[in-house]
């Protein structure tokens, strides 16, 4: 064997060494942990060496087949490579949401401590929902309102709403009457009558006091009795008949 080819095997030796790879030297190929590597197809299928190299041979220019893949210390010789590009994926950050304030959300248009008027002087306070409360602190009329109310005694008198919506009365009772309906008094009557007031509030004429049968007037009232003509009975103090019937005759019939 000529030096040169000695020199070549070596080195062929010493890389098969360094790589892992035992020459088969009954095959063409390499058999690397009991898998066959597939040849690549710029490797001529006779890996034997020419007997004479010859200076043109020496001088050929090598192949080049770019740098070697680094295969590492796995057991494994095929070596993958993740050529994936990183792609930006934006981060999810766990956040509260941005308070757009109630204006922004449906059916809430009031931030909150917010107040505003309502009903008759009465007022409304926004709630931490963003939702208006019951109206609160409202007057009986509306600012400026006018009507007429019944006073005295089948009086009549005008009022205004105030500012604080109340009603102030305006002037004073008008048309107002003697009595109220109802009401009595002895009045210029007998004692045993009375006066009532009527439903327009103005005395009525003298009439019996409930539970009187008859006027007193001094004594003097009476009324026939008897089956003489001249009999008599007589309104007591009580206001009330006598039970006795007196006659001024003597004889029965001789009365007229």
């Amino acid at each position: 064997m000529s030096p040169l080819r000695a020199l070549v095997l070596l080195a062929v030796l010493s890389s098969a060494c360094a790589l892992g790879v035992a020459p088969d030297i009954h095959d063409t190929g390499l058999v690397v942990d009991e898998w066959r590597v597939t040849r690549d197809a710029g490797v001529p299928d006779d890996l034997g060496f020419p007997d004479d190299l010859g200076a043109p041979a020496m001088d050929a220019p090598a192949a080049d087949d770019g740098p070697a893949a680094d295969l590492g210390d796995a057991p494994d010789n095929g070596l993958l490579l993740d050529l994936t590009l990183p792609v930006d994926v934006p981060v999810v950050v766990d956040r509260p949401p941005v308070d757009l304030g109630c204006g922004a959300t449906p059916g809430r248009t009031c931030a909150p401590g917010e107040r505003r008027a309502c009903g008759n002087c009465g007022t409304q306070t926004c709630t931490g929902d963003c939702e208006w409360s019951a109206c609160a602190g409202g007057g009986v009329c509306a600012a400026g309102a006018t009507r007429t109310q019944p006073c005295g005694n089948c009086g009549t008198q005008s009022q205004r709403c105030s500012a604080a919506c109340g009603w102030e009365s305006v002037g004073g009772c008008a048309g107002s009457g003697p009595c109220a309906p109802g009401a009595t008094q002895g009045g210029g009557c007998d004692p045993c009558s009375q006066q009532v007031c009527q439903s327009n509030c103005n005395w009525g004429g003298c009439g019996l006091r409930p539970g009187s049968a008859c006027e007193h007037r001094a004594g003097r009232h009476s009324r026939s009795c008897g089956a003489c003509r001249c009999g008599l009975q007589f309104c007591l103090e009580s206001c009330q008949w006598s039970t006795s019937c007196v006659s001024c005759c003597t004889t029965c019939g001789g009365c007229l």
